[in-house]
């Protein structure tokens, strides 16, 4: 029974809020041992090594259910390290180290389900999930005092695999999406003509849970390279790699008593992220440029059906290559100043005061972000022929045709697209689907940390100090539907669809009666044909579009 109305819509649908019992018990240890390893201590070695031994419950679907997920860490490393002063201008520091990451995700299921849109599953859904990652990290720091001088130089290489066993896309699924069917659901309230625009998708999705209509079916296939099917419900297992290796060099020159300056110069290395076992697609043709022609084409005023169907092949396959290109000119220079106006008489006495009171500093420094395994990850996890997720196609199931509900874990038959023909090279089904994908010339992207600070001792034991610190980003990584509809020009009146779709979702809005909607040039240039039974061309787009609200897509 409901007790909150927080969420739903107040009408058919509310919440359930309840006290769920959820467990943390983390434990660490670390033990470190350090060794003299000469009796004038010019070379001092340490040993560290740290065990995780971490669980933790979630809550329950609802109460007296096992908890949806149970969280395992058993993470460890080591670390080792020396100090060595070869003599007393110069010091060298070497370290290694090893963070193993290990957790697991129990989960709650192994089975398929089935959703009623808005409402939560009355079972948890969540999949198990393991991943174990060791990381080997060198690292050698060497200093050098040389008259005003210090300089430095160092490197450190790191070599990451990471190891994993996922659920998340082992089993296919089910949801009565009223905007799945035919007119977006619109023949569940055409009888009824006194509901508020905005409650149609509330109502919509209310009925088709009452009446058990499932409409959207999300099929998964996965597949080893070699085309051969893993079983359903069978963990998808990859490992990927990285190497990582940075070299810099610097220096801090003691001018004068009063100027400072460091300067220094880093070096990134950083090749692509890779599968280890050659289980990694590429698009043969880059996403970029598909994207660049159907983005002329409806500059053109032509379909978007010339442009190429997008397929993949293997990366160790002719036409395949690394997933983004291998950049070696990641050159991060660093400069820094500090200066103390010595403030010796007159004028500069009375801004600086005496020697050492004032201290000016600024700084600026190149930084470049690393891209690993979170950027592979992401695309794997709907490589098309590896892991393909697809969806049957909207707008083909009516209410009568639809198929109905059977059970929280049995998928309809008929709802499931049938699997595309394994191995490679692979072409995308001309179908709905959510897939993930990368820029074939993604650049590194980069920071610029800035700083600048003025402060001055007064006297009375005053202190002053204004500050600036900046950081600016470029290059920055994000996120974009390329497939999503086009900005089609309308070559006759020069009206793209954005615009002249705008136009019409404003009166559906503001619900404007059909007969006062007057002809938008873009619809009757593109869509004349379908004018009719007394209406505009304009007037039968908009019926949809006000049937639709606001659910244009």
């Amino acid at each position: 029974v409901p007790n909150t109305t927080v969420v739903g819509d107040s009408i058919n649908t509310s919440g359930f809020i309840f006290n769920a019992p959820t467990t943390v018990d983390n434990n660490t240890y670390i033990a470190k041992l350090d060794f003299l390893l000469d009796s004038s201590s010019k070379h001092v070695a340490f040993l560290r090594g740290n065990l995780q031994d971490d669980k933790s419950t979630s809550a329950p679907q609802f109460p007296g259910m096992a908890p949806n997920n149970t969280g395992l860490n058993n993470s460890k490393g080591i670390a080792t390290g020396l100090t060595s002063a070869l003599s007393p201008q110069m010091v060298n520091n070497f370290r290694y180290g090893l963070t193993r990451v290990g957790f697991e995700n129990s989960g709650v299921s192994l089975l398929p389900f089935v959703t009623f849109r808005t409402i939560d599953s009355l079972n948890g859904t969540n999949r198990p999930f393991i991943r174990t990652t060791p990381v080997h990290t060198i690292a050698d720091d060497f200093s050098w005092m040389r008259g005003k001088h210090e300089l430095k130089f160092g490197f450190v290489s790191r070599f990451i695999r990471n190891s994993r066993l996922n659920y998340s896309n082992s089993f296919p699924s089910a949801s009565t999406n009223s905007s799945w069917l035919v007119s977006s659901g619109a023949e569940l309230n055409r009888p009824l003509t006194d509901i508020r625009s905005t409650a149609i998708n509330a109502y919509r999705d209310a009925a088709m849970a009452v009446l058990g209509v499932v409409s959207q079916g999300n099929a998964s296939y996965n597949y080893n390279k070699d085309g051969s099917p893993l079983p359903v419900g069978g963990g998808v297992p990859r490992q990927f790699n990285g190497e990582e290796y940075e070299l810099y060099a610097q220096d801090t020159w003691r001018m004068s008593r009063a100027l400072t300056l460091t300067y220094g110069l880093r070096w990134s290395l950083m090749p692509p992220v890779y599968e280890a076992n050659g289980v990694q697609t590429v698009s043969r043709q880059p996403l970029s440029e598909w994207f660049a022609d159907r983005s002329g084409a409806a500059d053109l005023g032509a379909p978007q059906s010339i442009a190429k169907p997008v397929e993949y092949v293997l990366k160790e396959q002719p036409g395949g290559r690394d997933l983004y290109p291998f950049h070696k000119k990641n050159f991060a220079p660093r400069l820094a100043m500090a200066y103390s106006p010595q403030g010796t008489g007159g004028l500069s006495k009375f801004l600086f005061g005496a020697p050492g009171r004032t201290a000016i500093r600024a700084g600026w420094g190149m930084y470049y972000d690393l891209m690993g395994a979170g950027i592979i990850t992401n695309y794997d996890v709907s490589a098309l022929g590896l892991s393909t997720s697809i969806t049957n196609p909207s707008a083909t199931l009516s209410l009568s045709t639809a198929p109905r509900y059977q059970g929280l874990n049995t998928i309809p038959n008929g709802l499931l697209v049938p699997p595309p023909a394994a191995g490679f090279p692979q072409t995308a089904p001309n179908v709905f689907a959510i897939t993930n994908s990368l820029d074939d010339v993604l650049q590194t992207p980069y920071t610029m940390n800035l700083n600048f600070s003025v402060s001055r001792e007064f006297d009375g034991g005053w202190f002053v100090q204004g500050s600036y610190v900046g950081r600016l980003s470029r290059r920055s990584l994000m996120s974009e539907d390329i497939a999503m509809p086009t900005n089609y020009k309308d070559q006759a009146s020069g009206v793209r669809y954005f615009e002249a779709a705008s136009q019409l979702a404003r009166l559906a809005v503001n619900e404007a009666p059909v007969a006062s909607v007057q002809p938008i040039p873009f619809w009757e240039n593109l869509y004349g044909n379908i004018a009719g039974s007394g209406l505009t061309a304009t007037q039968r787009v908009y019926q949809r579009y006000l049937a639709n609200a606001p659910d244009y897509t």
